[in-house]
């Protein structure tokens, strides 16, 4: 299907130049249909296997295992030419396969990335697999900073030990920030050649029920392998991510093509049209297309302050939800503190998650409103006809899991460094005075302000959106006119060359069209990637 696409795609492409139309988007869309590989992490404590499960897969032994091996930064391993690269300060150094595994000077690096001609990594051409650094092995800034630097899309396998299948802090937390990113996630369980089997099935069940109890969704299968053994049901589910990338990256092909041949298609339909006027009908079409842009200012303009109040009472309720939030938290802050433990990633991600399921289910629907009601007024004042007004004046806001969201670690560092100074009998008291006035107030504020620029930006691209889509079918039509007036008036035979023209590059557009499909047809890549 994706080679059918992309035929069609090549094909309107002159097309879209030759009539004066913007090529790019499409030609954009085809480099990142052959380039795109969905990320899959390998996430997991230290010593679980996860480099040992890499090599496996591979088999060959590209990457350091061992007692006293870590793996310090993020590993990227994709099918190709073999070679190597070390990522530092923006520039992609070049670097030995066997480096990977002997090791360099990782000063300034923040990404090794690999490619290898493998049989079992040429199955996997739209995979990019991550080896990770340990869970638990470094400071809460570099868990959440890697927590943070989650692709996406992406589908990560989290990685246990079979004799250790414990869900501690750690990974709880990246199960907290696959929740908020809506990103799936597939339970591997290594090393289980070292349990019998009943032992293996009990291991694989606990992982279950602990994983279910943390997300709400137990997990299909938990893939139970042995790095010094079989590895298959890792290979089947990677096969399976595989197939689902590829209809992923078809997706955003589809989609590209299904706007740029609407695009095509009305305009065709607007060269067709003018073809039969004359040159002072022509003229007379663009002073009623200028009137009826006008005519619209005002309506668009309404719906503007209609969706400005509407985000004026999404922001109140966020802030008493978010106030909520942190009263309801404080509790557990006050007990993690008196054990002295930091509760800052406890704390962001439950903020960030009241953040989220805000701006999803009161932001966004007003969005939504917004796009419809001006989509209806396109319509109605003939600016826009067609499937091409609701493609695209639509604007999806990605939040990406609300990447760099206030962390509180150094509040809360503050507060456990004035506890030590303070008699452990008098550690609550001191902490119900400090909590309401020093961290709370703080805490919603902060998220307040990060949550409401978000929200922002995303109202701002929307509206961004409608007006462009009105400014760009004015275009489209007038540019139509307007080739009548600098053509003259075609004879017979000039008016019958033009019209089969318009004929033959419209057939090409329906074409794409047919092959795209339906145009309301959700992405392949869902939650049971």
């Amino acid at each position: 299907m994706e080679n059918r696409l992309r035929e069609h795609a090549l094909s309107i492409l002159p097309i879209l130049r030759g009539n004066g139309l913007d090529a790019g988007p499409l030609r954009a869309a085809l480099d990142d249909c052959a380039e795109f590989r969905l990320a899959v992490p390998f996430i997991g404590a230290m010593n679980s296997g996860k480099s040992s499960l890499l090599n496996a897969l591979a088999g060959l032994p590209l990457l350091p295992v061992g007692i006293t091996a870590t793996t310090a930064v993020p590993t990227g391993l994709v099918f190709g030419e073999n070679g190597a690269f070390a990522q530092r300060g923006g520039a992609l150094l070049p670097i030995g396969l066997g480096d990977l595994r002997a090791g360099i000077d990782l000063a300034g690096v923040t990404m090794l990335r690999a490619s290898c001609a493998l049989p079992f990594f040429a199955e996997l051409p739209s995979l990019c697999l991550i080896d990770t650094p340990g869970l638990g092995a470094g400071t809460l800034e570099s868990e959440r900073a890697l927590r943070e630097s989650l692709p996406d899309p992406c589908a990560c396998l989290l990685v246990f030990a079979a004799d250790d299948p414990v869900v501690r802090e750690s990974e709880a937390a990246f199960l907290r920030e696959l929740s908020l990113r809506g990103a799936p996630f597939h339970p591997v369980l290594t090393k289980c050649d070292k349990l019998l089997p009943a032992e293996r099935e009990q291991a694989a069940a606990y992982l279950r029920e602990s994983l279910a109890d943390l997300t709400g969704t137990v997990p299909e299968t938990v893939a139970c392998v042995s790095a010094r053994g079989d590895v298959e049901p890792v290979r089947e589910l990677l096969r399976g991510l595989q197939s689902r990338a590829a209809r992923l990256a078809e997706n955003r092909l589809r989609q590209a093509l299904l706007l740029a041949a609407n695009q095509l298609r009305e305009y065709l339909r607007m060269r067709r049209d003018a073809a039969g006027l004359t040159v002072p009908e022509s003229a007379r079409q663009i002073e009623l297309l200028e009137e009826r842009s006008r005519l619209l200012a005002g309506p668009l303009e309404e719906q503007a302050r209609k969706l400005e109040q509407q985000a004026g009472g999404w922001e109140r309720s966020l802030a008493a939800r978010l106030a909520g939030t942190v009263e309801r938290a404080a509790p557990s802050m006050e007990a993690m503190l008196l054990c002295e433990q930091n509760p800052a990633s406890y704390v962001d991600d439950t903020l960030r998650a009241a953040a989220l399921d805000s701006l999803r289910r009161e932001l966004e629907p007003a969005l939504r409103g917004y796009q419809k009601s001006v989509n209806a007024l396109l319509r109605l004042q003939g600016v826009v006809s067609g499937p091409d007004a609701a493609a695209r004046c639509a604007v999806s806001p990605s939040w990406g899991g609300l990447a760099g969201f206030p962390d509180s670690d150094g509040l809360f560092a503050e507060i456990l460094a004035l506890l030590r100074g303070v008699p452990r009998g008098r550690r609550r008291e001191s902490l119900r005075v400090m909590l309401p006035v020093r961290v709370l107030p703080k805490l919603s504020e902060r998220a307040l302000a990060f949550t409401v620029r978000e929200g922002r930006a995303a109202l701002e691209a929307v509206r961004q959106a409608a007006g462009e889509a009105v400014r760009e079918q004015s275009l489209l039509r007038r540019a139509a006119l307007e080739e009548l007036e600098r053509r003259g008036e075609p004879n017979a035979a000039e008016q019958t060359r033009l019209l089969r023209e318009i004929r033959a590059q419209a057939q090409a557009a329906d074409a794409a069209l047919s092959a795209c499909g339906r145009e309301d047809e959700e992405d392949a890549y869902g939650t049971d990637l």
